[in-house]
């Protein structure tokens, strides 16, 4: 919101110095829009997410190898977030046909600006992303980072704000984790405010609600965890059997 802000105040300064102010604050107007509207869109996938219901997916842990299941991450966030750039290229090349001299120059460093910002956010559709859960832990893979810790290594989970995310919390002082395309897992530490591994809400397409719950019986029941990853533990997770709601 804030970087909004700034950049529509950026634009609406531009427009008052002449024609090629004009045509560069209107592109940074465009921008601005864009930015707002990428955080309109997940604020309404968080608030829009469909209560009691939670999607999930029968496959295989890139860290242990096991039989899993993925809460997968909501398609729309991708989109969401190669929004801002791909708006940033069209205001770039709107600036480099109608504007002159040194406009152009600006328009185009906006215009590769926003091809650069457009491949990152398109970069995390080609990787595994959701929360991952098998009989061993829970991973969760956003983009070219993967995160896992071992059940044993699980103290509970918690909420923040309220469901914006979960912790899981955490009695060991750091989780593994993998960059890249690199296949090893190394330790890393947990930094104090994080308190544990943090699974961003708006980043899934689920209830919130039901995620926690689904985590919580897990994290209790070790004979529920060793059907993770069968066709069992998806039916009963798409019936609501293994994570009804409050009576």
């Amino acid at each position: 919101m804030a970087l909004s802000i700034l950049v529509a105040w950026t634009g609406v300064v531009s427009l008052a110095r002449g024609p090629e102010g004009t045509v560069i604050g209107s592109g940074l107007l465009l921008v601005a829009a864009a930015l707002l509207a990428a955080s309109g869109l997940g604020v309404l996938r968080l608030a829009r997410s469909a209560p009691g219901r939670v999607v999930v997916r029968r496959c295989r842990s890139e860290w242990s190898g096991e039989p899993a299941l993925v809460v997968p991450a909501d398609a729309g966030s991708v989109l969401a977030g190669a929004l801002p750039g791909t708006v940033l290229t069209g205001a770039g090349l709107l600036v480099v046909v109608a504007g002159s001299g040194a406009s152009r120059f600006v328009g185009v460093g906006m215009a590769a600006a926003g091809v650069a910002l457009t491949a990152f956010a398109l970069r995390d559709a080609r990787r595994p992303r959701g929360l991952v859960l098998t009989a061993s832990g829970v991973e969760f893979h956003r983009g070219r980072t993967g995160t896992a810790v071992a059940w044993e290594d699980v103290d509970g989970v918690a909420t923040r704000a309220p469901y914006r995310s979960l912790i899981v919390q955490l009695s060991a002082p750091s989780v593994l984790r993998r960059k890249g395309r690199a296949d090893t897992w190394t330790p890393h530490g947990v930094l104090p405010g994080e308190g544990g591994l943090n699974v961003p809400m708006e980043a899934l397409r689920a209830d919130p609600a039901v995620v926690h719950r689904l985590l919580t019986l897990y994290l209790r029941d070790a004979v529920a965890r060793a059907e993770i990853g069968t066709q069992a533990s998806q039916d009963g997770i798409a019936r609501g059997d293994l994570c009804p709601g409050p009576a």
